[in-house]
């Protein structure tokens, strides 16, 4: 029982690393393109952009680990609530995400101003805004029920469509705001094309009658992974708002491609997170013991991680020249250093999987006092870019032990 657990998850884990690798490429070819073609000023408008759009997305995590937990549980004692849940969720978050992206357009200037860059490039961003919150629901759903082919078949065909409209928008001479136009279409894209894949909706009619939900479980958790996660993402984001606020747009171009290159490695992690969760909801829910699958997922990440560490540390200017130019050298010193950063961070980012999965919340409090310090220490200290990369690696290392006790 245990052994075929195990070999599930091994192919799950497989499965889902290639989805992501696939998609993480379109990502890295996607600001590729964007540094090479659009230059260091104007990249790090997008770069900016794209890190707000993490920052939003942290509201999809929540709604996908939401989804994800709940559905785990429904498949486990009453897969008639699945539907049910699905379509109550969708007519919510719907509202939501037009209130949200109402709010959005009224604080753009404010946006704009504080980040030093274009109304138009921020305002064209709000049309990811809608699909940034239903798309999770969805994939959620999948993630739940454990299929992770569909859930990766639909996560590339987003990183391939905002690929291809970035060089198409690029190409028509669009700047800034077509390759941040092509991040929310590509979302629109896969929102369209993730319904086919809720096989349910075909077998299951909804219920005119109501199914009853624990809602007071159900938001609680919603926003224990909204914080969460916000907080996880405000540690590897708020470093290039600080950034881009205190130094030069070259600076910050710098910085940005630096970012990029580390976020490689932390991105490796999630795709072991994404199958360890629904599988730790599913062992809590048969009173069954995850330590086992947890130990074995920090050793996955970690081993990957690892890997390209020792890539970066070995050939960095080799990489930069190759992928971004030789107009980026200038950081080839601080890759290993900043992708040793993201190693630390992405093993914090397992144990608060495995936190929320279990339904905890105490670890909230290290998260919050990791981004404060963040933020204190960068405002007070940015003399230079290796001063924010040490800042950073000291902060994720005690994040990290603090997390895992």
């Amino acid at each position: 029982m245990i052994k075929m657990s195990e070999d599930k998850f091994m192919k799950a884990s497989i499965t889902l690393l290639f989805a992501y690798g696939l998609f993480n490429i379109t990502n890295f070819f996607y600001h590729f393109f964007s540094a090479r073609l659009l230059g260091p000023s104007q990249y790090s408008i997008v770069a900016t952009l794209f890190s707000l759009v993490y920052l939003a997305s942290i509201g999809s995590g929540a709604i996908q680990s939401t989804a994800a937990k709940f559905t785990a549980e429904f498949k486990m004692k009453n897969k008639n609530k699945i539907a049910f849940f699905f379509q109550r969720s969708f007519r919510k978050i719907s509202l939501y995400s037009l209130a949200a992206l109402v709010f959005y357009i009224l604080i753009s200037p404010l946006i704009a101003t504080f980040l030093k860059i274009p109304l138009s490039s921020t305002l064209i961003l709000g049309l990811a805004v809608i699909p940034l919150m239903l798309l999770p629901l969805s994939r959620g759903i999948l993630q739940g029920l454990q299929r992770f082919g569909a859930l990766g078949a639909n996560t590339i065909i987003e990183g391939i469509v905002k690929l291809g409209l970035a060089l198409f928008f690029i190409n028509l001479g669009f700047g800034a705001s077509g390759t941040i136009a092509a991040v929310a279409l590509s979302m629109v894209v896969a929102l369209l094309l993730v319904f086919p894949l809720l096989k349910f909706r075909k077998s299951e009619k909804y219920s005119k009658t109501k199914i009853a939900l624990n809602k007071k479980e159900l938001y609680r958790f919603s926003m224990l992974a909204f914080v969460a996660l916000f907080l996880l993402t405000a540690l590897y984001n708020i470093d290039i708002f600080l950034v881009k606020h205190f130094f030069s747009a070259e600076q910050a171009g710098y910085y940005a491609v630096l970012s990029l290159l580390g976020k490689i490695i932390f991105f490796g992690a999630t795709s072991f997170g994404a199958v360890m969760f629904p599988k730790v909801v599913e062992f809590e829910t048969q009173n069954k013991n995850s330590k086992a699958l947890f130990k074995k997922t920090i050793i996955f990440t970690f081993v990957v991680s690892l890997l390209i560490l020792l890539i970066y540390w070995l050939l960095p200017r080799q990489i930069i020249s190759a992928v971004f130019g030789p107009a980026y050298l200038n950081i080839a010193n601080l890759l290993a250093r900043f992708g040793f950063f993201m190693m630390l961070l992405s093993l914090a980012y397992i144990c608060v999987l495995h936190n929320l999965a279990k339904g905890k919340s105490k670890f909230i409090w290290i998260l919050v006092m990791a981004v404060a310090a963040e933020i204190l220490l960068i405002t007070l200290f940015h003399a230079s870019l290796t001063e924010i990369v040490n800042i950073l690696i000291a902060l994720s290392a005690l994040t990290l032990v603090l997390l895992s006790r």
